[in-house]
Parts: C-alpha cells; sequence; structure tokens
C-alpha cells in the first residue's frame, strides 16, 4: 500500500468516524453498541481487512524518513497511559487515555484524560457474517505508556461518547507507540484467519511476514529516538 494512499485513506476514516462514530444500522445485531471497554471486545472473532505484506516492504524503506517527519509536524505529542475506555466506530475507534507528559502542545493538558481517534475499528459484512478490522497498530495496552502524535479536532459534542471536552485524532500507521515494550516482535497475521483481542495483545504491529515487521519496528526506533525526551 503506497504510504499517500494510507495517509488519505486515514484522513477519510478519521472523519468518518468524527461525523458518525458509531454505524448503528450495522453494530446493533452484533452488540458492538454496547461496547465501553476493550474488555468488552473479548467474545468476538474478526478477520483482519488487510494485512501489510512482502510488496509493502520498499514503501516503509523508501519513506521512513517522512514517516518520522510527519509524526513531528502533528500539534501535539503526549506520552500516555490508556484507561481501556473505548468506543468502537466504523474502521476506527476511540480509546481514553491519560495524559501523563506534553512533549509538544498545551502543558495544560497534563493529568487529563482525553479521547484519542484511531484506534482499530470494525466493519460487519452482512452477506458473509463477518467481522472484519482495520489495524495496522493495535490497541494500546493497560499499564503500557505510549508516545502519541496527534491533533486536536477541538470542542464537540458526540452523543455515542461518555462525558469529555477534548478529542484528538492521531496516525493509524505510526501515531501511537509503545514505550514500555520499545521492541516488539509484532504479530504474523494470516488474513484467511479469524482473531480475538487476546490473541493480539502481546502484539504492536501486524503484518503478513517478518520483513514488514522489521521495518516497522525501525521507524519506529527512530521516531521514539527523536520525540520521546
Amino acid at each position: 500500500m503506497m504510504r499517500k494512499n494510507i495517509i488519505a485513506f486515514i484522513s477519510f476514516v478519521l472523519l468518518v468516524t468524527l461525523i458518525g462514530q458509531v454505524g448503528k444500522t450495522r453494530f446493533e445485531d452484533q452488540g458492538l453498541c454496547d461496547i465501553n471497554k476493550l474488555d468488552d471486545l473479548k467474545g468476538y472473532r474478526f478477520s483482519f481487512e488487510s494485512v501489510d505484506s512482502e510488496d509493502d516492504v520498499s514503501d516503509y524503506v523508501k519513506y521512513e524518513d517522512e514517516y518520522v517527519e510527519d509524526f513531528g509536524n502533528n500539534n501535539y505529542i503526549f506520552l500516555a497511559s490508556p484507561t481501556c475506555n473505548y468506543k468502537v466506530g466504523t474502521s476506527t475507534g476511540m480509546q481514553e487515555v491519560k495524559i501523563n507528559r506534553v512533549v509538544k502542545g498545551d502543558k495544560e493538558l497534563e493529568g487529563e484524560c482525553v479521547w484519542i481517534d484511531g484506534m482499530p475499528g470494525f466493519d460487519y459484512y452482512e452477506d458473509e457474517k463477518e467481522l472484519r478490522i482495520d489495524a495496522l497498530l493495535n490497541y494500546m495496552q493497560a499499564d503500557n505508556e505510549y508516545l502519541i502524535a496527534c491533533d486536536a479536532y477541538g470542542p464537540v459534542v458526540l452523543d455515542d461518547v461518555p462525558e469529555c471536552s477534548k478529542y484528538y485524532a492521531t496516525d493509524s500507521v505510526f501515531g501511537y507507540l509503545n514505550l514500555t515494550k520499545k521492541e516488539n516482535k509484532g504479530g504474523i497475521i494470516d488474513a484467511k484467519k479469524s482473531y480475538c483481542v487476546d490473541d493480539l495483545k502481546e502484539y504492536e504491529f501486524f503484518g503478513s511476514c517478518q520483513s514488514v515487521i522489521d521495518e516497522k519496528q525501525k521507524i519506529k526506533n527512530k521516531i521514539i529516538q527523536e520525540y520521546s525526551e
């Protein structure tokens, strides 16, 4: 998948998520409208919409420096820990985090809880009776700290989200990176198989081969070195 297409796709799905955070017409029968925490997903199985492959390695190598630069071009960079509150949306979801330190942006946000849009979300395929997940990065895991680059939506009101006045959008490619587990072997995913959240909880990146996982790890290392101090 070409980098420019990834960025365009992410911009689109974030907008869709903001306008209609939960696709109720497709999700009601699956019980997804009642999801409030990551633990609520444990009863669901899903396949991957798409998975990075050997064909994508050259793009990650080619755009490595631009991914690092793009991370720093966001208006906010946080060190934050997830509360594990979660709202599922079509294509992307939202996770709540507590901001431990502001690297870039308004220092007064330190200690606050905010919602980060750009987490994996679901789509339900009625004809196949199948849930599929859009995920280049995994959910943020409990008891781990993350480096997050994001931009503010501003004060908005979403009926489906618990009371909270601040919402931020992050890039789903490298927008939130695990600092507690800086080295991660990643998850080798078979797009033909189904998974549950517990199958994937030890992983940060996903791919169909180790080479693409390794390239993602190289980019993560550069971003952390550049922006976490």
